[in-house]
């Protein structure tokens, strides 16, 4: 028990009343010493007319209640902590106004809670009801602007709203290139489920190209770097919403190396010694022929969606010497399919 209390008991005990707000200022100013009661009593019995008879007053047995300074009242006061608070609070509910943050459900639930904590704040803090009030206003609206915007975003990934069929709406001339095999392969193509456009724009961005091909969207992405990388989409209509149909990429496999200035050292029967496979993979391998040619001079490998869900790799290398020596191929042409971790040749050519 606190002295304070200690002396508001003995003081009732004593004097058989409460004190009154002198005498509890006096005593504060005293520390709650006990002594202040025996003044308070000769103080009173001084002033008592003759032939007073105290009588106790009977008080129900309740914890004892007292008067508290007004200041108590009154609020804590304001300090440049309140008022950094009061700005936070004014300024977060439309944060996701002016930066890009992942608003999600969950984030949307914590940031009211939060907002809660801050109004019951201002409530405490130097009793600026007003202040709490409009935090709370400025709290709901933003919670409602937050719920439409999740709730169009989710509306939209649900494919609600139709699909646009003007082409130029999914280009533009500067667009960023972020594909790679791995990300390419993510996507379905024909069969069940496909992966429908809006989600190939959100993910990946806004194409280089696009045109309207027999009915389908066609969609191609170009990287301004390197423009041997590509990949191009075409997607089929159903029901007023496009939908991955087939798609093809060029080049984001970058680890088949070539050089400039090729010396040919093929002949004619180095040239048909290489055995031609028929999807079997029992073809002549590329890394055989690599060790044996050296790197070729051109190289392209491309990703093709098929029907059943896979993709077929494709690589198509160039051997070309435009200063040929005597009994040596100008040109071979090879073509290689990836099979059982390798790539085997499929197709062959050449010029003398």
């Amino acid at each position: 028990m606190t002295p304070k209390e200690n002396w508001a008991l003995a003081f009732e005990k004593h004097m058989g009343r409460k004190p009154n707000p002198d005498e509890f200022l006096e005593a504060s100013r005293r520390n709650f010493d006990l002594a202040t009661i025996n003044d308070s009593a000769h103080l009173e019995a001084e002033q008592r007319p003759l032939g007073y008879v105290w009588q106790p007053q009977l008080t129900p047995l309740t914890s004892p209640q007292f008067h508290e300074p007004d200041f108590a009242d009154k609020g804590l006061p304001w300090s440049w902590i309140s008022w950094l608070a009061l700005g936070l609070g004014l300024l977060l509910p439309f944060s996701f106004l002016l930066l890009p943050w992942p608003w999600t459900w969950g984030s949307l639930a914590f940031s009211f809670v939060l907002f809660l904590l801050y109004l019951v704040g201002c409530l405490k803090v130097g009793g600026k009801t007003w202040l709490a009030w409009l935090t709370l206003a400025l709290v709901s609206l933003s919670l409602v602007l937050n719920s439409g915007i999740l709730l169009y975003q989710g509306l939209e990934v649900a494919n609600v709203f139709p699909d646009s069929r003007e082409p130029s709406h999914y280009a533009q001339e500067d667009a960023t290139f972020n594909w790679t095999t791995k990300s390419f392969k993510q996507y379905r193509f024909e069969g069940s489920h496909p992966t429908p456009l809006r989600q190939v724009i959100r993910e990946r961005g806004l194409a280089s190209q696009s045109q309207m091909v027999a009915g389908d969207l066609q969609l191609v992405y170009v990287n301004l770097a390197d423009t041997s990388q590509t990949v191009t989409l075409v997607f089929s209509e159903d029901k007023g919403h496009f939908y991955l149909k087939a798609g093809q990429a060029d080049n984001l496999d970058k680890s088949v190396r070539t050089q400039a200035t090729y010396q040919s050292d093929w002949t004619r029967e180095s040239f048909e010694a290489l055995k031609v496979g028929i999807g079997d993979g029992r073809g002549s391998s590329w890394s055989r022929i690599q060790a044996q040619h050296g790197l070729p001079s051109s190289a392209k490998v491309r990703l093709t969606s098929t029907t059943d869900g896979q993709f077929d790799q494709v690589l198509t290398v160039t051997y070309r010497d435009n200063d040929t020596p005597e009994n040596r191929l100008s040109s071979v042409y090879l073509t290689f399919i990836w099979k059982q971790g390798q790539y085997t040749l499929q197709s062959k050519s050449s010029l003398d």
